[in-house]
């Protein structure tokens, strides 16, 4: 409008006016009962003379933030020596190591029929000759979910009638409600020079004729959050026994 300093200025709250601090706009001390704010306050946030105007407020929408469900899986690999070749059995298996100029980091088969690995290497990680073995490895599988993490923000307006016009101040406004073939979903100042909303629709959602008032919206924010929960699974691997002593090799370790 053109009360005040004009359409187009941003609310400041809160505000002061006459002691009392406002944190909405307010039809307060209005001759024509309609909703202003203050425009510009002073250091203690009293408001400033004539900077002030027409009201509109408009509502944010809300917002959700999901954060993605990640799952990470690692197998790892201990591998040793077994049987009576090369250093014998229970050394462990050094990798990377070289071997005729190739690279290994796992167990091989080359130049034998079963697999072996190197048990020492020298400065350049080539195998020192003699230092090798039969190979067993066994595996242990371990695995981390981090379930989704989900903040949730709604700004909500609550919007009621205030002062004497059509049903008079303290009714709920109704939203959406159609009023000259146009749907709202919020106050609006059509065919009036201040904010009113409807307070009663039809089944079609009109607005019933003398079920109106001037109005008033105030926000609150609520807000949801779901912590994060982390879940550990290990699959631990399984022992046998190698070697000639006691019952020998290849008896299931018991735990």
């Amino acid at each position: 409008g053109s009360s005040g300093v004009g359409a187009g200025h941003l609310c400041v709250f809160p505000f002061i006016y006459d002691g009392i601090q406002y944190q909405s706009c307010t039809a307060y001390a209005d001759e024509d009962d309609g909703l202003w704010c203050s425009t510009k306050t002073d250091e203690f946030g009293y408001y400033l003379s004539d900077y002030w105007g027409d009201c509109l407020c408009q509502t944010a929408p809300s917002t959700t933030t999901v954060t993605s469900t990640v799952t990470a899986t690692a197998t790892l690999a201990s591998c040793h020596t077994v049987g009576s070749s090369g250093v014998g059995a229970s050394h462990l298996c050094v990798f990377p190591f070289t071997y005729a100029g190739i690279q290994y980091k796992s167990c091989t088969s080359v130049d034998s029929d079963r697999l072996w690995c190197s048990t020492k290497t020298d400065a350049f990680g080539n195998t020192v000759s003699g230092q090798w073995g039969d190979c067993l490895c066994q595996t242990a599988t371990s695995s981390t979910t981090v379930k989704s993490t989900v903040t949730t923000t709604a700004t909500l307006a609550s919007c009621h009638t205030v002062g004497s016009s059509g049903v008079g101040a303290g009714h709920p406004c109704v939203f959406p409600f159609t009023y000259a073939g146009i749907q709202y979903k919020s106050c609006t100042s059509v065919d009036s020079d201040r904010l009113w909303c409807s307070t009663k629709t039809d089944a079609f959602g009109n607005t019933v004729s003398g079920q109106w008032g001037d109005c008033l919206c105030q926000t609150e924010t609520s807000s949801t959050t779901v912590k994060s929960t982390v879940t550990t699974t290990a699959t631990l691997a399984s022992c046998h026994t190698v070697g000639s002593s006691g019952v020998g090799a290849g008896h299931p370790c018991v735990f």
